[in-house]
């Protein structure tokens, strides 16, 4: 199994490490929802099948979490998914649990440990495709769950180095090592010198369609208000992941030094790439400003997502990094951050994503969902 080039912080790593508990007690609006959840799900037509059949067999069982014989990819259809976990492990009361406020996200969590640590035998985060809920990420703390070359929790930093070499981005802070393989990566949560989690993420990109379906007419343009709100001001611009690339790049060039390296591709042959100005800590992936971009339908490149750490970069609301985790909560609404630390709020068509360590937003991003509709 090859390893793919080194990625920078942006979706396909920390961003989807929401590994927030379901809760074992139910109550009737849990109970309602979890019924809603499931019977929708039954109900597609499992519409996305078509698509991640092109992922060929290799890659499906090299992304595979392994528990109770069965095997889980995040690469794999929800619904069968869902009822083979259903026939080997028991679903939490009050799950699925949404993610988030109108997220569309939704996770199961199947024989739980421990809730407040996140402590089950098995773990699937749902994210929306088109209109329809595909698998984000699956993992687990349990060591009888293990990947296709063996690594479970309890195996050694050092046999996971042996197993895949060393990670393409790794996190001392928060303890986690990330290695990425084109559609998927892997995740392993290491704390002294044992892996206490490990985590497989579908990485494929959501694609949109040009066209709306149900009138074959082109979408609507972003109006000015909802690109205003989903900017990020930069000594004294603002850059919104809704704008042309190319603008945006131009606005950045005249006021920050772009790095030597930009822009860094995600993977070999992977159309995602990310360019930073103002490196604040290049082993890291922090700077003062970055995007992180893909293709559209038409093989142009766009914004996926715009980034900074630095204290001098605010969202319309003021917040930036530097302010209190109090603070964050007062403009944007309490939230338990993830395993990781990432406050995520969605508005319909963009997202802002922050980062907290020690009680203060340490980063901060906007994301366009455009290429998640």
């Amino acid at each position: 199994m090859k390893k793919n080039a080194t990625t920078a912080l942006i979706l396909t790593t920390s961003m989807m490490l929401a590994l927030m508990g379901c809760g074992t007690a139910s109550t009737d609006t849990d109970s309602s929802s979890a019924a809603s959840v499931a019977e929708d799900t039954k109900d597609k037509d499992n519409s996305d099948t078509e698509s991640k059949a092109s992922v060929d067999p290799a890659t499906i069982a090299e992304s595979s979490l392994e528990y109770k014989g069965e095997k889980f990819s995040p690469l794999e259809d929800l619904q069968s998914t869902l009822d083979k976990a259903g026939s080997v492990a028991e679903l939490a009361s009050g799950c699925p649990k949404e993610v988030g406020i109108d997220s569309g996200n939704f996770e199961y969590m199947y024989d739980v440990v421990n809730e407040e640590k996140d402590d089950a035998g098995l773990f699937i985060e749902t994210r929306q495709e088109n209109d329809d809920q595909g698998i984000w990420q699956i993992s687990s703390s349990n060591p009888d769950v293990k990947t296709s070359t063996g690594i479970h929790p309890g195996s050694t930093e050092a046999e996971v180095t042996d197993a895949y070499g060393k990670p393409d981005r790794k996190d001392d802070e928060y303890n986690f090592s990330v290695y990425d393989f084109g559609n998927y990566c892997l995740t392993f949560s290491i704390e002294n010198g044992k892996v206490t989690r490990i985590t497989s993420e579908n990485a494929m990109p959501i694609t949109e369609d040009t066209l709306d379906n149900s009138n074959n007419e082109p979408k609507a343009p972003v109006d000015p208000a909802t690109i205003a709100e989903s900017s990020i001001e930069y000594k004294g611009k603002t850059f919104s992941p809704f704008e042309d690339l190319q603008a945006s790049l131009d606005k950045a060039d005249s006021v920050g030094k772009r790095s030597s390296d930009s822009p860094a591709q995600l993977a070999e042959g992977n159309p995602n790439y990310t360019y930073y100005y103002d490196v604040i800590d290049a082993q890291n992936s922090e700077s003062g400003l970055s995007f992180s971009t893909t293709d559209d339908d038409n093989g142009k490149q766009i914004i996926m997502q715009v980034t900074s750490f630095d204290p001098s970069a605010k969202t319309t609301k003021g917040i930036h990094p530097g302010s209190t985790k109090d603070e964050l909560f007062t403009a944007y609404g309490e939230q338990k951050p993830d395993e990781l630390g990432f406050c995520s709020y969605d508005f319909e068509t963009y997202g802002l994503l922050f980062k907290v360590a020690n009680d203060k937003v340490i980063m901060i991003a906007s994301e366009t969902m455009n290429y998640l509709d």
